[in-house]
């Protein structure tokens, strides 16, 4: 799990918010970086809950969502891309922290 897969199942949600198709390999990629982050580091719900969202088109689900759940995937992104940004922090401030500590 990469803050790269973290930024790539945000832009999938932005996308399906947006009402644009998205690859099947994109959604895959991005339920797995979810999924990946949910069991390794702890989440909250939201992201819990695109990950879930993700891995349900992943495995065939409809991309064609109601202006509700283009909101929902939207508040999600967000989540995701906050979820995202928080990890790429932690790594910094650890490596800092390592960087001292010589």
């Amino acid at each position: 799990m990469t803050v790269h897969g973290l930024l790539e199942a945000a832009s999938v949600l932005e996308d399906l918010a947006a009402g644009r198709a998205v690859l099947r390999p994109r959604i895959t990629s991005g339920a797995l970086a979810l999924e990946a982050f949910c069991q390794y580091v702890g989440t909250d719900h939201d992201i819990a809950e695109a990950a879930v969202g993700l891995r349900l088109l992943a495995e065939g689900g409809s991309q064609v969502l109601n202006d509700e759940d283009r909101t929902r995937a939207a508040q999600l992104a967000a989540a995701v891309a906050r979820g995202a940004a928080a990890k790429a922090y932690s790594r910094a401030d650890k490596a800092a922290s390592d960087a001292s500590s010589r």
